[in-house]
């Protein structure tokens, strides 16, 4: 589930930035006229900078710990990680840019990271020897 959240991240990014275009009426102008600071005002524009690099850094850190923990190789910290940078992607993408496609990968990003942890206990549960 972390590797489809990160992807939903990915995608949120340009669809985003062609909502804003819309928004801000740019027309038949390139669409990425929307991140011109001149054209969107110089707060403005770092928020949505700021948006699409939190919103790219969480979804490879999910993609990334969510392969490892498929592959067998991710433990505890890698499951709490996918938590972590799911919530940060959740948030960006609710303050800043992603809309509804990057809650959603953010959501899928927790509770991978969620899961991955009850399968981690599950497994070290029944590797504990009783007694």
């Amino acid at each position: 589930m972390g590797i489809a959240g990160g992807v939903l991240l990915f995608i949120s990014i340009p669809i985003s930035i062609v909502f804003l275009a819309l928004m801000f009426g740019v027309g038949m102008a390139p669409v990425f006229d929307v991140i011109d600071p001149d054209v969107i005002g110089l707060f403005l524009f770092s928020f949505i900078i700021a948006g699409v690099v939190m919103d790219f850094v969480s979804g490879l850190v999910l993609v990334v710990a969510g392969a490892l923990l498929v592959s067998g190789r991710g433990g505890m910290g890698f499951a709490v990680v996918m938590i972590v940078f799911g919530v940060l992607g959740l948030v960006f993408s609710v303050a800043s840019i992603g809309g509804i496609i990057g809650v959603i990968g953010g959501i899928l990003g927790i509770v991978g990271g969620v899961l991955s942890i009850k399968a981690i206990k599950k497994q070290e549960a029944t590797l504990l020897p009783t007694g």
